[in-house]
């Protein structure tokens, strides 16, 4: 199989999250993700004893549909915060309890 016949395989949920910005207008955003396997899951959490951020970067970017890899970044690159918001919600998703995805931000 290629990377394209898999990629038209995956299905994606669109993920979205709104907040007051700095300017006080509401922002939103949305990107669609696929559900991460559980080689992307274990990698994150491999990764988080070095850099949280850096895990949870990974693991958006790998579950992200390629065509929202730029939002994607745009978004993280304005507002930091949805990094994280993004990534407990992929992790809650899999299985992960918000007690879990919480004591992992703290490695």
């Amino acid at each position: 199989m290629t990377k394209e016949n898999f990629e038209e395989n995956k299905q994606y949920r669109t993920l979205a999250t709104e907040f007051r910005g700095f300017d006080s207008d509401t922002v939103r955003v949305e990107v669609r993700f696929t559900r991460p396997s559980a080689m992307m899951c274990d990698r994150m959490m491999k990764e988080m004893t070095k850099s949280s951020s850096k895990a949870f970067r990974n693991l958006l970017f790998s579950a992200v549909h390629p065509d929202d890899r730029g939002a994607l970044d745009s978004a993280i690159e304005q507002y930091p915060g949805v990094l994280i918001t993004f990534g407990n919600e992929l992790l809650e998703r899999s299985g992960f309890s918000a007690e879990v995805v919480d004591k992992l931000g703290k490695l």
